[in-house]
């Protein structure tokens, strides 16, 4: 079976890995580890090694984008923050995350979306304004 994970690696100064794993959905002794994670952008730091972060978990087939709490120490996704932010119309097949957030101000990150289309299976880009836990802000329709 394929699965396609959200990989994480530490590099050191002459790009020599240090540290990799990937993340899995946590909830208590529980464990998740999706079909499919990708499509994922860190948002902010929030201390120690936990970060707000914009993620794709499949569940159930639905290919929808989330925000959630990642700690890179233990390569895990606190199941009870995953929270669905921007989910696909009915014309639609799957939107995810397309880009790394940038800061535009103290509290908005930029970051790209995409989705694909049913009718004929383009890939259309647009973005999304998120403030720094991942909530949707604003969204554009698609620009390119």
């Amino acid at each position: 079976m394929r699965y396609d994970v959200l990989g994480f690696a530490k590099l050191d100064g002459e790009m020599r890995v240090r540290r990799k794993g990937f993340f899995r959905v946590v909830k208590g002794d529980e464990e998740f580890v999706p079909l499919s994670n990708k499509d994922s952008a860190f948002v902010r730091p929030l201390g120690g090694s936990r970060y707000a972060m914009l993620t794709r978990p499949e569940v159930k087939g639905a290919r929808i984008c989330w925000r959630c709490v990642a700690d890179v120490g233990e390569f895990s996704i606190d199941a009870d923050s995953l929270e669905p932010v921007l989910a696909f119309e009915e014309w639609e097949l799957k939107v995810g995350w397309s880009t790394n957030a940038v800061q535009l101000s103290s509290n908005e990150y930029l970051v790209g979306w995409h989705g694909v289309l049913k009718g004929d299976l383009s890939y259309r880009e647009g973005f999304a304004l998120v403030d720094g836990d991942g909530e949707l802000l604003a969204v554009t329709d698609y620009l390119l």
